[in-house]
Formats: C-alpha cells, sequence, structure tokens
C-alpha cells in the first residue's frame, strides 16, 4: 500500500483525485500524466498557488525530464528544495512564460562543508517570501572547543546579494549582476559551501 512520503508516478491521473487523496491524507508527492488538454488545463488553475516541498529541484542532477516538465506546467507560487547540499537558487521559466524562483538550501549534514540550514521570513497575508537568513557550524571553531559554539549567521539574502526584494526579477538581475561583476559573485560562491571558496563562474551562472 501507499506510505507516507513516497513519491507516486499516477500514468493517466484523470482530473487529480487519487493525487489529492494520496497528497492530503498520506503525504505523498505525486506526479500524474494526462494527455487531456482540459484536465492539464484543471490542474493548473486548482493548483497554482500551492507551496512545493521536495527533495530534488527540476533541472538539478538526476532530475528526469518528466518531472521538470511537470514542474513547469503546475505553476507552484513557491518551491523548496534540497538534493544538492548547496546554498542556491533556480530561475524556472514555466510554459506560460513566467518566471519562478526554486530555493534549494545547503544540508545540515556535512558534505565538503560546514552544516547549515535556513530561516525564512514571509508575508503571512501574500506568503512571498521575504527574505531568508542562512546559518552555519563552524566545524573548524568547534573541533577546537570542548564546549558547543553554536550557529551562527552566514548571510541574509536582502543583506547580501543587495535585493530589493526576493521577486523572480530580484533573482535574474542578481544573476545578470554576477555576470560582470566577479566580486558580488564571489560573495555568492562563498555562502554556497563554506568553507569552500572556489567555483566555477560559467558553471555555476549556467545552472542557475
Amino acid at each position: 500500500g501507499v506510505q507516507p512520503g513516497q513519491h507516486l508516478l499516477e500514468i493517466g491521473c484523470g482530473w487529480g483525485g487519487l493525487a489529492e487523496v494520496a497528497t492530503l491524507e498520506f503525504g505523498c508527492q505525486v506526479t500524474g500524466l494526462t494527455l487531456s488538454p482540459s484536465q492539464l488545463a484543471w490542474a493548473r488553475q486548482y493548483l497554482n498557488g500551492s507551496i512545493h516541498l521536495s527533495h530534488m529541484a527540476p533541472r538539478s542532477g538526476e532530475a528526469s525530464d518528466i518531472y521538470t516538465s511537470f514542474m513547469n506546467t503546475v505553476h507552484p507560487r513557491l518551491e523548496f528544495y534540497g538534493h544538492t547540499h548547496l546554498e542556491e537558487f533556480r530561475i524556472i521559466r514555466g510554459m506560460d512564460g513566467t518566471f519562478r524562483v526554486a530555493y534549494i538550501t545547503g544540508s545540515i549534514m556535512p558534505d565538503n562543508h560546514y552544516p547549515m540550514f535556513r530561516v525564512y521570513a514571509y508575508d503571512t497575508m501574500s506568503g512571498s517570501v521575504l527574505d531568508y537568513k542562512t546559518y552555519y557550524l563552524n566545524l573548524t571553531q568547534q573541533q577546537q572547543s570542548d564546549d558547543f559554539i553554536g550557529y551562527e549567521v552566514l548571510y541574509s539574502a536582502k543583506d547580501a546579494y543587495s535585493l530589493v526584494d526576493l521577486s523572480p526579477q530580484s533573482w535574474i538581475d542578481l544573476t545578470q549582476r554576477m555576470s560582470i561583476n566577479n566580486t558580488l559573485f564571489q560573495i555568492y560562491c562563498n555562502n554556497m559551501a563554506p568553507p569552500q571558496t572556489v567555483c566555477n563562474p560559467k558553471e555555476i551562472l549556467c545552472d542557475i
């Protein structure tokens, strides 16, 4: 039977009845495939504005073309991911031409970097992300101390990158600014996986 947290692929999902039950009652992630334009249009309208939490971001590593295409049709309002273990973001362009931001958070488990987690500030009325702060544990200092030194703020998105807000356009502008401002790009690189400080600008910017 279906278990909580499973990812289901439903081929011929119809109007999404099974997907809704699996999501709401069992906490599953469901990818539904349909050939019906009317069913797809309904899903876009019904799911638009949702908040999507997932391990693997579209265009990220092993993310399949089907999964990426599905996410481009659903248009969630907010998207939060992990998987890469890095502090980064993706600009996602939907099939309707609009842009979204996929927030990808560094991992609490060390993977050639210090443990990290994020705290988001958001508008309680609109649900829009206003800012986030990433915290990290300096393992180098921790190893030299008998006491737990605690997590400290690594950066605030708005402050570190001089963002007016966290709208998709602001992240697009940041990408363009980093392409011509190596100092700004290095700040982004330093925040991705401290204490690593070496990044390939072409590779990183293309991934965004």
